[in-house]
């Protein structure tokens, strides 16, 4: 493929930090400048994932879980279910499909449901990789999140139905 059709993911998200780089990127105090790799993309992109890695991302020392839970997912969750870390989906069927299989003189017609879904334990996020770039291919990203730590495994229960 031609290098001139795709964003170079790595590029545009460099910066460069003025600390020792083998400090713990959870240190938000962190001075952030322009490497001169980013200026094709200019500095306010690898900037903003720096502040995303920091603010939300980052591992609590306390907790081990991730910043995001108690910044952003235990509040929208609570106003979702009125529980922190709960996803209720309860007024409508999350799947409701029917399958008609017809060959020659055999018909089959399956109806296949899926409601009351509940999600719990959404706020034990950790070990957090967001836009993380690819030495070996520039053009993409990486992402990763392990769910439901400390001992309080992501549960997820829904009735089905099939008829």
């Amino acid at each position: 493929h031609n290098s001139k059709e795709f964003v170079d993911i790595s590029k545009m998200l460099q910066t460069t930090n003025s600390q020792d780089s083998s400090q713990n990127h959870s240190n938000s105090k962190a001075s952030l400048k322009s490497n001169d790799a980013s200026s094709d993309y200019g500095n306010i992109p690898g900037i903003i994932k720096q502040l995303l890695d920091v603010s939300l991302f980052a591992d609590d020392p306390k907790t081990g879980l991730a910043l995001i839970n108690e910044v952003l997912i235990k509040p929208l969750t609570k106003q979702q279910s009125g529980t922190e870390g709960k996803i209720a989906l309860m007024e409508e069927p999350i799947i409701n499909q029917t399958i008609v299989l017809s060959i020659n003189t055999f018909h089959l017609e399956v109806e296949f449901g899926l409601w009351d879904t509940v999600i719990e334990n959404v706020d034990e996020l950790m070990n957090l990789a967001f836009l993380e770039t690819d030495i070996y291919n520039p053009y993409t990203t990486h992402y990763q999140a392990t769910v439901g730590g400390y001992n309080k495994p992501l549960t997820i229960t829904t009735l089905m139905r099939l008829k």
